[in-house]
Parts: C-alpha cells; sequence; structure tokens
C-alpha cells in the first residue's frame, strides 16, 4: 500500500495519480467538481428521479450531490490518510442559479449544460427565473469570498481545536490552470482555444483564489505549473483546456513525490525549471511554421539545433545543482 492520499480538486489531481509509481499513491478520499466557494451555502435538495436519468457519469452525480449536501470538509476530516492533494481549477466551473430571494446556485461540469433545470424542486417555476453564468462574470464579492477560504483553513488544518484536520504542511495545493491552447493531433502545431471558453478570464479569476488561500494556509506545499504548458487532443477524458499532455502529469506526480519522499531523484525547484524549459523547446518546435525551400529548411534545422544545444546545457547546469 502507498502513502495515502485524499483528493479535493479538478481533473487534474486525479489524473496525476495514473502516472505515479505503482503503489506509491493510495487514494482513500476523492472529491472534485465542488469549487470552495460553494462549500458554506445553504444546503439544497436535488430531485433524485431526475438526477437518476440524466446521462452523465455516476462520479458527476455523487459529485454534486456532494456539493448539495456542502458536506465535503465533513467527508475529508473522515479520511485516515495523513496528505491533501488539492487544486482550485473547479472554481472556474459554470454556476446554475434559480430563485429571486434565496438565489440558491450550484457549480456543474459541462457535460451537465443542458440538464441543470431538471434537478431542482421549482427551478422551472416562472417565479423561481434561473440562469448559467461563469463566476468571474458575475462580479462575486471578493471579500465573501476570502471569508469562505479563510474559514475553510480553519476547518481543515490540524489544530488543537481542530484534531481530525490535515498538519498545514501536509496540505498539497497544485496551481493549475486552464491550458490557452492544444496540439492538434493531425497537423503537430498549437491551436487556441475558442474565446467562447473564456480561458484567460478564468485563469485571472483563479490566480486571485490561489493568492487568497496560500494566505489563508501559509504553511501548505505549493507545486506550480509550468511555462507552455499545452493540452492535448488524445487525452483520455477529450479535447480541453485541463486535458493536459502526458508530461505535465509525470511532472506533477513526480513533484508530490518529493513532497512526500518517495521521489529522491530531483528536487521540486529542479523538476519545475526543468519541465519549464523542455516545453519553451517544444513550443518553439510546434510554432516554427511551414518551411517552404531547402535553404530555408536548412537554416531552421540549424537554429533550432542551437537553441536545442543552449536549452540542454541550462538543464545539465540545473541537474549539478
Amino acid at each position: 500500500m502507498g502513502i495515502q492520499i485524499d483528493i479535493f480538486g479538478s481533473t487534474v489531481c486525479r489524473d496525476m495519480i495514473r502516472y505515479s509509481e505503482e503503489d506509491e499513491f493510495t487514494v482513500n478520499r476523492c472529491i472534485g467538481g465542488v469549487p470552495v466557494s460553494t462549500l458554506y451555502e445553504r444546503p439544497i435538495t436535488l430531485d433524485e428521479e431526475a438526477l437518476k436519468r440524466i446521462p452523465v457519469s455516476q462520479y458527476d452525480k455523487r459529485m454534486l450531490k456532494i456539493q448539495m449536501n456542502r458536506n465535503v470538509v465533513k467527508l475529508l476530516k473522515k479520511s485516515e490518510a495523513d496528505i491533501l492533494v488539492m487544486d482550485l481549477a473547479d472554481e472556474a466551473m459554470k454556476r446554475y442559479q434559480y430563485g429571486k430571494s434565496s438565489r440558491q446556485s450550484a457549480a456543474y461540469p459541462d457535460e451537465m449544460e443542458a440538464y441543470m433545470g431538471q434537478l431542482f424542486p421549482n427551478s422551472s417555476d416562472p417565479d423561481s427565473p434561473e440562469k448559467k453564468y461563469l463566476p468571474m462574470d458575475a462580479e462575486m464579492d471578493m471579500e465573501i469570498i476570502e471569508k469562505k477560504y479563510r474559514k475553510f483553513a480553519r476547518e481543515i488544518t490540524l489544530s488543537d481545536e481542530n484534531p481530525q484536520g490535515y498538519p498545514e504542511e501536509n496540505i498539497v495545493l497544485i496551481e493549475t490552470f486552464y491550458a490557452e491552447d492544444y496540439v492538434g493531433d493531425a497537423d503537430g502545431v498549437t491551436h487556441a482555444f475558442d474565446s467562447k471558453r473564456k480561458v484567460k478570464e478564468r485563469n485571472a479569476w483563479l490566480k486571485q483564489l490561489y493568492e487568497i488561500l496560500r494566505k489563508s494556509m501559509p504553511e501548505c506545499r505549493i507545486i506550480k505549473l509550468p511555462i507552455f504548458t499545452h493540452a492535448s487532443e488524445n487525452h483520455l477524458r477529450g479535447i480541453g483546456p485541463l486535458s493536459y499532455h502526458e508530461e505535465t502529469y509525470i511532472y506533477l506526480s513526480q513533484a508530490l513525490g518529493v513532497l512526500c519522499g518517495t521521489y529522491k531523484k530531483n528536487s521540486l525547484e529542479n523538476l519545475f525549471k526543468e519541465r519549464g524549459l523542455k516545453n519553451q523547446l517544444y513550443t518553439r518546435l510546434l510554432r516554427s511554421g511551414s518551411v517552404h525551400s531547402i535553404p530555408g529548411m536548412k537554416k531552421q534545422i540549424a537554429d533550432l539545433e542551437q537553441q536545442v544545444a543552449v536549452l540542454q546545457k541550462q538543464i545539465n547546469e540545473l541537474k549539478k545543482k
């Protein structure tokens, strides 16, 4: 049995474990699709029969019920794991809201887009208008958000008053952001995600929230996402801004191994720098453009070989440190 961990975060946290060594980690609790900002709202009763009928995964259905019950912290504190791995990418999920006075709301994955209006009692009532929105478009009160994050930090971390919490240094925060582009399978070049996905806006929103959580849990451990992280068109979950290339998941799993003492081949800082340098080289190759003549091709190859030599030298120097 590997080191027992709990996961509270997006698909990125779950996917990275598949790239860890066999028996390196054992996942005890795995909770996703539940933004921290939803934890302290009033519980909402779902229409159970409607939930059974909608064609989405059983996992997504369970997570929506957990979100509506507002019992994430309670579930995590019942776990026997000592390590909590989390990110905040789910904060950028779409929200569904209905009602005039109570203004009940829920975060949901894209797969549930067409079914949200069926899941809440009275949500189809004309006196309880519904709407769907992204949180950064709603001008959410950051003071309220920050209070929720501080409360979450108090409830999830170990203290004399909270003996079931995780030691703060055993909380690993992965700073997950949405990839701005993906690598095409057919042409091998980068393609920007459609502007409708609002990747940059979502990342700006997430950046604020990571800063708030770091201030609320200053002793937590941080794993940063390297520069030039791309999404993959061949991801198991399909193409999307959180469907990274496998090299990114390998880096994340190794970084977690460093923090847990199971990976001793390099330091966290060196892994981050090395992955960033390799990503930078890979991106240059992808964006080098078409070559229409032999002389042009030779010059481009020579330039790229020189870049490779410089970057390899930098990587070697980092490994010596």
